[in-house]
């Protein structure tokens, strides 16, 4: 589900510091209803709320997880990640794919092309169902209380859980953004505890699903 920011006009190109997102998807998140939370990706703020079965494999990876990862990583849920603007990448994500999902108003377009995000710092803000992390990135002086999107260079495994309203984007830009980033990426067919696991190690491979 894509839902509009209505803060941006489409080509308005002024840069917006880092706590300025943060500060407009944390008034997003609080004005959806329960549960949904929001990322920014190539140009647009994508809302998704999770079913009970995504969430139940969630939990399940997750327990797993923690049991291979390596020494001083942990496996963690509801992190933004922030991956750099690619000058490859495409200005807008298409929103052709979404399916289902509740609107954020009657009048609100699919999209907003959040120009001035991408020509500032921003770049692509993700929040991976589960990413593994170095603790130590997580407990560095100015980090524990920090509410900016973690370093992709921290991160060296992200999970997604699919859900049929992002099913293109997880499989599409996604795995795009994680190939720039040049970190793990797993897609993951929802399940109890989870189904198919489609592995990218596009960092190496440092966390394998066959030992999970």
């Amino acid at each position: 589900m894509a839902l509009v920011d209505p803060f941006l006009a489409p080509g308005d190109d002024a840069e917006i510091d880092v706590d300025a997102v943060t500060a407009r998807l944390d008034a997003l998140e609080a004005a959806a209803p329960p549960g949904f939370r929001a990322e920014y990706i190539r140009g647009a703020i994508v809302m998704n709320r999770p079913v009970p079965i995504h969430s139940v494999t969630i939990f399940h990876l997750t327990q797993a997880l923690v049991r291979i990862v390596p020494d001083g990583y942990v496996p963690l849920c509801d992190l933004w990640i922030g991956v750099a603007a690619s000058p490859t990448a495409p200005d807008a994500l298409p929103l052709s794919g979404f399916r289902g999902g509740v609107a954020a108003s009657p009048t609100a377009p699919d999209a907003l092309p959040l120009s001035g995000l991408r020509a500032g710092t921003a770049g692509s803000w993700i929040v991976p169902d589960i990413v593994v992390v170095e603790k130590a990135a997580m407990m560095a002086p100015g980090r524990v209380d920090d509410t900016r999107p973690l370093a992709a260079a921290d991160v060296i495994l992200a999970v997604e859980v699919l859900s049929q309203s992002t099913v293109d984007i997880d499989r599409g830009a996604k795995v795009d953004l994680w190939r720039q980033a040049g970190v793990d990426y797993w897609v993951v067919e929802p399940g109890d505890p989870w189904g198919a696991i489609e592995a990218h190690p596009f960092g190496g491979g440092r966390v394998d699903p066959e030992n999970l």
